[in-house]
């Protein structure tokens, strides 16, 4: 715990989004600290969107993003401006992927489970996409995912580490 707080200080300070999955002693939930982050990920989009309906909070928002921006190097606002898919974009390309390991996200996502036919292959395909989703977000925008207590993980979340840090 204490590693993991010393961990996210410097993310955050860099401005990247810290997401915190937890595994639990014999919960052998398939991708449990996972699917934590994604719901996580999932009430922060939530406010946001709700945030972009108010104007003045709107306003008030995207006068501290242009006073971040200005802070930021030149590179960094070019390849800012450059980036065409948003977050929201990326949730909702893999939003059939993502209630395939926790259709509870409905009320959040669009859509319904990926079903794949072949079932022997299912496993290796969800831990790709799943793992290509989380990057594509960090692609997009500074992401640490933090797992707490990570000895007590099933197999699927271990394999998806393991395919994302790959």
């Amino acid at each position: 715990s204490h590693f993991l707080r010393e961990v996210a200080r410097p993310a955050r300070r860099h401005g990247a989004d810290v997401l915190e999955g937890r595994c639990f002693e014999g919960n052998l939930s398939p991708y449990q600290p996972f699917v934590e982050i994604v719901r996580q990920m999932l009430t922060q989009l939530g406010s946001l969107s709700s945030h972009q309906s108010n104007p003045d909070l709107h306003r008030a928002s995207s006068e501290r993003a242009s006073d971040r921006r200005e802070t930021q190097s030149l590179a960094g606002t070019e390849a800012h401006s450059a980036r065409k898919e948003t977050v929201q974009d990326v949730v909702r390309n893999y939003a059939a992927e993502l209630l395939r390991i926790a259709p509870d996200l409905h009320q959040w996502l669009p859509g319904k489970a990926f079903r794949q036919i072949d079932l022997s292959r299912e496993a290796n395909y969800v831990l790709r996409a799943i793992a290509t989703f989380f990057v594509e977000v960090a692609t997009l925008h500074g992401t640490c995912l933090l797992i707490e207590d990570m000895h007590w993980a099933d197999q699927s979340s271990i394999d998806l580490l393991r395919h994302i840090a790959s």
